[in-house]
């Protein structure tokens, strides 16, 4: 038998959609109780984002395919799935309904690969035209001048680098090479001197950087690096600590021209500016714990201005972005005190696909069981005739 029929068969059998269920209903499982102890971000990007993971019961491992993996195989055999089935009217609601799931996995693969998620804080009589990413950073170098361009390295190219290991990153625009290493998810800089037990990283420029334990909100690690500077004309180096939170940037010299060096979260633009006229919350009596809270904003753009009320359900959507009303602070605030709001940002080219999705397999499934109680009530009367 011709190889490509046998895979194509095997794609669209039962026995193959029966295994995929038994998988994901595994992958689920164990990426359920890891989020347990690691928290939501790292079981959705170990279980539920990757290719394969390895789930481990004590010293037993298990590999397991990741919901990456299976969710594409899903959608091929779905495919598959549609073309084998004979095409009649009959079984019109039957391939809607198979469209209408296709429709859900491609928007869910279009929002992992183009999707931006984020924050914006704002306390009132702020305003901003950016969001910056919960998890993802930048090492950012560019001159101190307001406006200046800025060349980054994104975290994706220096995040597995542990103690010892260094990577180069060379550029023609910069008058300078710069080494990264020894990085860490979660940590601080601790004053050389300070006697940590068991800290072994090294000491650059009076600071050891001490790693901390991940925290389950993978939004609240901060994380740090080693970073040294060689410039190309002098072959002077320059070595520091980079953290997340570092008031002022690790500042060098090349010639006469001074640069910044720092660690910060990955920006994004917004086609418009969002200013907080006013942010309200309400406490439930006697506690610090808000019942209910929402922001009056300002949207400008190209000159013209809009008055926007967002609360919980309600959010902004435009130029396909959606800010929602996430939380509030400081943590401590009272009655009484000023209060900065959080929005939610999220750019999703496919925001919609799965609301689309739903009204196409709603739409089959009707089609399908209005088809079926017809041959039912058909069959019966001519039953009833007999």
């Amino acid at each position: 038998m011709n190889p490509f029929k046998q895979l194509y068969r095997l794609l669209s059998s039962y026995g193959l959609a029966t295994v995929l269920f038994i998988l994901m209903f595994f992958l689920i499982l164990f990426g359920t109780l890891h989020q347990v102890d690691n928290g939501l971000y790292s079981a959705q990007k170990n279980y539920f984002e990757s290719f394969y993971v390895i789930h481990k019961i004590g010293p037993v491992a298990i590999p397991l395919a990741g919901g990456y993996s299976l969710l594409a195989v899903c959608a091929v055999a779905l495919v598959c799935g549609m073309l084998r089935i004979h095409r009649s009217w009959n079984r019109a609601g039957l391939i809607i309904a198979h469209f209408g799931v296709l429709v859900m996995l491609v928007s869910s693969g279009i929002t992992f690969h183009y999707s931006d998620r984020g924050h914006m804080r704002l306390y009132p009589a702020q305003q901003s035209d950016e969001f910056s990413s919960y998890n993802e950073w930048n090492i950012e170098i560019g001159k101190p001048a307001a406006g200046a361009e800025l060349h980054l390295i994104p975290d994706a190219q220096f995040t597995d680098l542990g103690p010892g290991q260094t990577r180069e990153f060379v550029s023609k625009e910069l008058p300078f090479d710069v080494k990264v290493s020894g990085y860490t998810l979660n940590g601080v800089p601790i004053r050389e001197g300070v006697q940590i037990p068991g800290a072994t990283a090294p000491v650059v420029d009076g600071f050891r950087l001490h790693t901390l334990p991940a925290e389950k909100e993978a939004e609240v690690n901060i994380p740090g690096v080693y970073i040294s500077i060689k410039d190309k004309a002098s072959g002077e180096t320059t070595e520091g600590v980079l953290w997340g939170l570092d008031r002022e940037p690790l500042t060098v010299k090349s010639g006469d021209v001074y640069y910044t060096i720092g660690l910060d979260r990955k920006r994004f633009q917004v086609p418009f500016t969002v200013y907080l006229d006013e942010f309200k919350a309400e406490f439930h009596p006697g506690t610090s714990m808000a019942s209910a809270y929402e922001s009056h904003i300002t949207k400008k753009e190209k000159g013209q201005e809009e008055k926007i009320h967002i609360y919980m359900n309600h959010p902004l959507r435009h130029h396909g972005l959606t800010f929602f009303q996430a939380s509030y602070g400081p943590p401590n605030a009272r009655p009484g005190d000023t209060m900065y709001t959080v929005f939610e940002v999220v750019r999703n080219p496919a925001d919609q696909g799965p609301l689309v999705a739903c009204i196409i397999v709603g739409v089959g499934l009707l089609i399908y069981f209005v088809q079926k109680l017809l041959g039912y009530m058909k069959a019966e009367g001519r039953r009833r005739i007999a």
